[in-house]
């Protein structure tokens, strides 16, 4: 049952991962971001012309849910983030690319 409620989260997440950037993107005039602390570490709002895009509470890719140890990464990921939107590109990351930005 855990197998299933995992894929039906990741195939809605790809399917809202999919469309939503590019809708907002057209009428896009300024992507940013700010990092807020959680009780289980740093999270990362994604902010569209001031409007919540967004609401990153815990690190994306991982199983468990675990926020940002440090308010560093998080900033770097929400940057990635924040680059991947404004080059038209799917807001998604990778596991690849959060080991990558936590050992910078």
């Amino acid at each position: 049952m855990t197998i299933r409620h995992s894929t039906i989260v990741l195939v809605i997440s790809i399917a809202v991962a999919v469309v939503i950037p590019f809708y907002y993107l057209g009428h896009t005039k300024k992507v940013d971001y700010k990092t807020f602390h959680t009780t289980i570490g740093w999270g990362y709002d994604i902010l569209i012309d001031k409007r919540l895009f967004i609401h990153q509470e815990c690190v994306p890719v991982l199983a468990e849910k675990k926020g940002f140890a440090t308010e560093q990464w998080a900033k770097a990921v929400a940057r990635m983030v924040v680059h991947k939107l404004k080059n038209n590109e799917l807001p998604t990351l990778t596991y690849g690319e959060l080991t990558q930005i936590s050992h910078k």
